[in-house]
């Protein structure tokens, strides 16, 4: 095996590129094999190789390491395709064999009652099921006395139940990703796909887990193979690098056939700029940045303000530098709380975005319908759930009347809190005195009026049949059944009365299709469930079917557009932008949180990679891999650097940047040169008007520029109109403001 070392950027890049050159040059069909850890890496190599090299990608396959598995698993098993678990499948296997007390539950039987317990339980072992830790070998390593006695208890249980957990899914026939490449790494050696490719390149990881590490060397030991890794091999060593470094040394070093090449040292040249992030080497010299390189550190008041400066200056950029939007990316250390915000302030300023922005199932609307029918037995249908039920327009009304439009739910509601309905079935059958009469209800208006509503039996019929419905749906469940029943049910319940199936849905409702999607999945896992335990109660069932739709996300599909590039600081690894923003760059952000194992302490790991040889990761490591993303990522932007932070949340809260901001002003300060600036986006609306990126009113959304003119006193009345921004209420809310104004005249001239 031979190894190429250095950056991302451009020299990795380029190196990858030359290597497919010379084997193409030679014979234009030399079939060759490109494996990477992601599909976004994977992207962004078709492009480099395709677009910006000009390289014929005949015989040429680019794979991420999980396609790769999934070939391997083909040659043997043919079209079946590997039922694959997730994370919350592994969780209720866990919490099922903590409470049918399974050789070393006992000791955690209280974390499965706990919010989360079985969650962070499962995290550790799946490090240690990864780091294929056989508990055996452990265990006895435990006997001897190579554990600290303080913890030898509790690493015993863990390990017991480790060996329980592994046995359990072993006989029942549970999959996983690790499990698959475990049997990918077992048919390497013998595979005739891998056999076709005259070289195989591994590109771009700095890590792995122990199984994904077993796979890479059974493919370099038998097929000639190139890896390109992302080090800086500097001397004396380089603390951004740390991580990736320790990998190497550890587990691809000792593998070389030759001396691996160091691309900077072999080219000579100067380390660019952002290499000196966190270098505790004060003598080694660095390039000048290109004079095209800027960077820019803003702060803002909230998020809100923080991601719009953002999207403004990619107009700006796209206006008066010419910046393509694919050239830009907009990246954070998670987008759990900027992907929300991203993707709707940047569909305001109508900028397109490309990459899969996660979003928590519970905050559609569809699931909460769903979460609604699912909790009335339990609620016994308590008379708001069930209004806010059949109020949805997810609702099926149409299985209980022709007419759709012709149902009133608001008269329902009126009627039921007439009829003093609050919860039970029994108090809904009132409903049955009133279907061949209507209910009057005297009410008194705003203005002290009185007034008659009358809700005629045709309604009252309607409501009582749609409560009817639900309750035969509902409460002739079976108190417990097995899981696949369960899930059955279910799905025939959603259905009839949310729509929620298999079948194509409309054009309008296409949007909905993936969400749809997603909760018949989730109840095929809860169906597989079945090989853990043959019985649940239906409680039981309904709590584990929220949760699970409370823990999923979906990810809207964006297309292979041009469009912004916006992603996570990880997925971000080994791409690169002419510009790019990091934003969320705040203390316990970026850098992330980092705590030591509850359950395994970072001593314990190091034993078990140092003295048995089990790649355990230590939690407190991180750090140093967070050092090396931003290291990434400020390497990442040719162009255009911009760091954004947060100083105060929307709440006001002060909020402090994180050290990471203060070593890049450092590092850039070394360079007088270098062109950097620092930017305060004040929070007062007009005080923003002289600030960029705010200060072009074309970049400012409808709703900012009302609110600019109307505090610089210019009615923007036509701009409401215009826009269709509820000009009736506007004109309502000037009146109302003009009022004020006339009366806080009046009292300071009484005053004064």
């Amino acid at each position: 095996m031979q190894t190429i070392l250095g950056p991302f950027h451009p020299y990795l890049e380029n190196a990858l590129a030359e290597e497919i050159s010379k084997y193409k040059n030679a014979d234009p069909l030399c079939p060759l094999l490109v494996l990477l850890p992601s599909e976004v890496l994977r992207r962004r190599l078709k492009i480099l190789l395709a677009r910006e090299c000009g390289l014929a990608l005949v015989n040429l396959e680019l794979l991420t390491f999980f396609q790769l598995s999934l070939r391997l698993f083909a040659e043997v098993n043919g079209a079946a395709v590997p039922v694959l678990r997730d994370d919350l499948f592994f969780e209720e296997v866990l919490r099922q064999l903590i409470r049918s007390r399974q050789p070393g539950a006992e000791a955690f039987a209280a974390i499965e009652e706990r919010a989360g317990g079985c969650a962070a339980l499962w995290q550790t072992l799946r490090d240690l099921r990864d780091g294929m830790v056989d508990p055996e070998v452990a265990l006895e390593a435990l006997r001897e006395g190579q554990f600290s006695r303080k913890t030898n208890e509790r690493t015993t249980d863990l390990l017991v139940l480790l060996q329980t957990f592994l046995r359990f899914c072993a006989s029942q026939s549970i999959g996983s990703h690790a499990e698959l490449d475990r049997l990918a790494a077992a048919q390497a050696p013998g595979s005739s796909f891998l056999r076709r490719f005259a070289q195989v390149f591994y590109y771009g990881f700095y890590d792995l887990t122990q199984v994904q590490v077993e796979l890479f060397h059974a493919v370099a030991q038998n097929y000639p193979t190139t890896l390109f890794f992302p080090l800086l091999p500097a001397r004396p060593g380089h603390d951004a690098w740390s991580f990736a470094e320790r990998f190497y040394e550890r587990h691809i070093q000792g593998y070389n056939t030759a001396p691996a090449t160091e691309l900077i040292e072999a080219s000579g040249a100067l380390l660019p700029l952002t290499l000196r992030l966190f270098a505790e080497d004060t003598e080694r010299a660095y390039a000048e940045p290109p004079q095209s390189w800027r960077c820019t550190v803003a702060n803002a008041f909230g998020i809100h303000d923080e991601v719009a400066a953002a999207a403004k200056e990619i107009l700006r950029l796209a206006d008066e530098e010419r910046f393509a939007f694919n050239e830009i990316g907009v990246v954070a250390r998670s987008l759990e709380t900027y992907g929300p915000a991203i993707k709707e302030l940047f569909y305001e300023h109508q900028i397109p975005i490309t990459g899969a922005i996660e979003e928590p199932l519970g905050q559609f609307p569809l699931i909460k319908s769903v979460t609604l029918l699912l909790n009335l037995p339990a609620k016994d249908f308590l008379r708001s759930q069930v209004i806010d039920l059949i109020s949805s327009p997810y609702f099926k009304i149409e299985h209980f009347t022709a007419e759709k439009d012709w149902a009133r739910p608001d008269l329902w509601d009126l009627a039921t809190r007439e009829l003093a309905i609050t919860k039970g079935i029994h108090e809904w059958r009132r409903l049955r005195n009133y279907t061949n009469r209507d209910i009057v209800i005297s009410q008194l208006s705003g203005d002290d009026e009185a007034r008659v509503i009358r809700v005629n039996a045709a309604q009252l019929r309607c409501l009582a049949e749609i409560v009817e419905g639900l309750a035969a749906d509902l409460v002739t469940l079976a108190p417990s059944a097995s899981w696949s029943l369960y899930a059955g049910a279910w799905k025939e319940i959603l259905k009839k009365y949310l729509g929620i199936s298999n079948a194509g849905q409309a054009t309008a409702e296409s949007t909905e299709e993936p969400l749809r999607e997603k909760i018949l999945a989730i109840l095929e896992q809860l169906a597989g469930l079945d090989a853990i335990g043959h019985q649940v109660s239906l409680s039981d069932f309904s709590h584990t079917f929220q949760h699970w739709l409370e823990r999923s996300s979906i990810a809207a599909a964006s297309g292979n557009n041009d469009g912004v590039a916006v992603l996570s600081a990880t997925a971000a690894r080994g791409l690169c932008y002419r510009a790019l923003f990091i934003v969320g760059l705040n203390e316990g952000i970026f850098p992330r949180t980092i705590r030591e194992d509850a359950f395994l302490r970072d001593h314990d790991r190091e034993i078990l990679e140092r003295d048995l040889g089990y790649k355990i990761n230590q939690k407190l490591a991180a750090f140093d891999e967070e050092k090396l993303l931003f290291t990434l990522l400020a390497g990442a932007a040719r162009e255009r650097l911009y760091c954004s932070f947060q100083r105060a949340d929307e709440g006001g809260r002060a909020l402090a940047p994180s050290w990471y901001v203060s070593e890049l002003e450092r590092t850039l300060s070394r360079h007088p040169p270098t062109p950097s600036s620092k930017i305060t986006i004040p929070r007062s609306a007009l005080e923003k008007s002289a600030t960029p990126p705010f200060d072009r009113e074309e970049f400012l959304s409808p709703e900012e520029l009302i609110i600019r003119l109307s505090l610089a006193g210019t009615d923007p009345t036509p701009l409401v109109e215009g826009f269709a921004l509820a000009p009736a209420l506007y004109k309502q809310g000037r009146k109302a403001v003009a009022a004020l104004d006339r009366s806080a005249h009046r009292v300071l001239e009484a005053f004064f």
